[in-house]
Order: structure tokens, then C-alpha cells, then sequence
């Protein structure tokens, strides 16, 4: 019989690590800045029209807002997580993922040892270890 267990994958931190990470996080950094800004547009059209049509855009100003709020959070996570990611160490391993494998379970097999987790360990991108408890 087959029972699926979790596979914890991890990465070494290295020089291009730590670049492929930084620049992934500055590419969400300048989605969320051009996001920002299209809600910024939407948000003056759409109370400008309202205006023209003696509606109250207080719904409208008040969901941008929130919306506005969302963005500028996740850019402040993302400055946090990229001074972060500068301060590691080189050769500190970190949690990147986890993958589903599947195991063997037969009559007299140990059942502690069949549930314990592995660990894939990357290194670039490249598979460098296999941990297995």
C-alpha cells in the first residue's frame, strides 16, 4: 500500500540565491508599484464621474483606500523580507517548499520511521542531498 508523506525542501543560501531571490522580490516590489498607481488613476476617474453625477463617492474614495492599504503592506513586507535576505549567511539553509512522495507501507514495516520526513537540499537549483530520517 502507498501513503503519501510530506518532503521538506530546503536551499542553501548562496551569492545567486540570494540574487534570484532579491530580484524576485523587486519584481513584486514594481508590480505593486504599478498597481498602486492604477488604482491611483482608477480611484480619481471614478470619484470625478461620480462627482459629474451628484453621487457620494465616499464608498468609492473607502474601498480604494482599503485596496491602497493591501499594496502598501505587502511593499513594506517585501523591503523587510529583502533586507532580510541580505543578512544571511552564505551556506545557511532555509525552508523553501514542501512536495508530497510517496511510501511503502507493508505488513512489519516500521511505522515511525516510514511517517518521518525527508529533506531535498538545494544548492543553485541543483539537488545536493537527500536526507532521509
Amino acid at each position: 500500500m502507498l501513503v503519501k508523506r510530506s518532503v521538506r525542501v530546503k536551499m542553501i543560501m548562496t551569492d545567486e540565491t540570494r540574487k534570484e531571490i532579491e530580484e524576485k522580490y523587486l519584481g513584486e516590489l514594481h508590480q505593486i508599484r504599478i498597481e498602486l498607481e492604477q488604482l491611483e488613476f482608477q480611484n480619481k476617474k471614478l470619484v470625478a464621474e461620480a462627482r459629474r453625477k451628484s453621487i457620494d463617492a465616499k464608498d468609492i474614495i473607502y474601498k480604494f483606500d482599503q485596496e491602497k492599504k493591501k499594496r502598501a503592506l505587502r511593499l513594506e513586507q517585501l523591503e523587510i523580507k529583502i533586507k532580510e535576505i541580505l543578512k544571511i549567511e552564505n551556506g545557511v539553509e532555509l525552508a523553501y517548499s514542501t512536495v508530497d512522495s510517496y511510501v511503502t507501507v507493508e505488513i512489519g514495516s516500521k511505522w515511525e520511521t516510514l511517517i518521518e520526513s525527508p529533506e531535498i537540499i538545494l544548492k543553485d537549483g541543483i539537488v545536493v542531498e537527500i536526507r532521509n530520517p
